[in-house]
């Protein structure tokens, strides 16, 4: 089970993603999309939507690919791993716990929240969940 330390440190975390989303999106859209389509972008075409949505999903999608950590877990301590041995999850299960939040973030939350263990739909579905680094060192001594 999760204690509130870790929940916090989570929900901290968190915030500091979306900022860093933001970020990278924000950049993302002011200047690889005009490298990509000039400055005379039709910005309600078919192609430009397309190629500006694939830049949001691989961002969001892949925020956690730093061996199941992101920038907010990496300053928050904070590690995804197999829910069955505690060690780091694949590439494959951490993109799959991402792309289930962005088909259903409020509700990955709020089931985040009101769950004993605090595994969110992505967690469940992907077989993860997120400890604490110090956890991890304590459960493998």
């Amino acid at each position: 089970m999760i204690g509130n330390t870790v929940l916090s440190n989570r929900v901290v975390a968190f915030i500091i993603d979306m900022i860093f989303i933001g970020i990278a999106f924000s950049l993302y859209t002011i200047l690889i999309m005009p490298l990509l389509f000039g400055s005379n972008a039709d910005y309600f075409s078919f192609e430009y939507s397309l190629v500006y949505n694939i830049g949001l999903i691989i961002i969001v999608v892949s925020k956690d690919i730093f061996g199941g950590r992101s920038l907010g877990k990496i300053i928050k301590k904070l590690r995804i791993v197999d829910v069955t041995t505690n060690e780091k999850s694949s590439l494959f299960r951490v993109i799959l716990r991402n792309i289930t939040f962005m088909f259903m973030g409020p509700i990955e939350l709020f089931i985040g929240f009101v769950r004993k263990d605090h595994r969110r739909v992505g967690d469940l579905l992907a077989g993860t969940k997120v400890i604490s680094e110090e956890e991890r060192v304590t459960q493998s001594i």
